[in-house]
């Protein structure tokens, strides 16, 4: 088998996240976004995490900083394999403050994923908490995506130049 014969076996479709920074637009209501104030169901409990953090050893509920949210509308055209749902919105949270790993099982809950299978249309922009960090609050960027291949980086465990 030649290498590109190898390459073609061992590729991986991929979704790539871009981000529109050249116009600073922000994106609409219930569009895939990274940071800003997410687009939430009206009865969502805004995730916390207890810990303590590096300025004090106080240990309290801190809310997660939002990441992002992801339109599953809007990505599933590049969801070559469809493992993705068709539609609803996948939302991004982490603890910011603290930074955890996520190599401990104290860390659990530093970082969470929820899954909205509502109407997009049900969906409002909501408020950070009072007690989020000003530090811990991403500024809005819109982000579009790409369909892209990957290959592992071990591609040569694929590979044997003596076949």
């Amino acid at each position: 088998m030649n290498p590109e014969q190898i390459f073609e076996q061992i590729k991986l479709n991929t979704i790539e996240i871009v981000f529109d920074q050249k116009n600073n637009i922000k994106a609409k209501n219930g569009t895939s976004k990274f940071g800003g104030n997410p687009d939430l169901p009206p009865n969502f409990n805004w995730p916390y995490y207890t810990t303590d953090t590096f300025e004090d050893s106080e240990i309290k509920p801190r809310p997660l900083s939002f990441l992002m949210q992801i339109n599953c509308e809007e990505v599933s055209v590049y969801d070559d394999d469809g493992l993705l749902p068709k539609k609803g919105m996948l939302y991004f949270f982490y603890e910011l403050f603290t930074m955890t790993w996520g190599f401990s099982p104290q860390d659990r809950g530093s970082a969470k994923v929820f899954y909205y299978d509502g109407e997009i249309e049900d969906l409002v922009p909501a408020d950070f908490p009072e007690d989020m960090e000003k530090d811990c609050i991403i500024p809005e960027s819109k982000i579009n995506f790409e369909s892209m291949n990957d290959y592992p980086i071990d591609f040569l465990d694929y590979y044997d130049p003596d076949d």
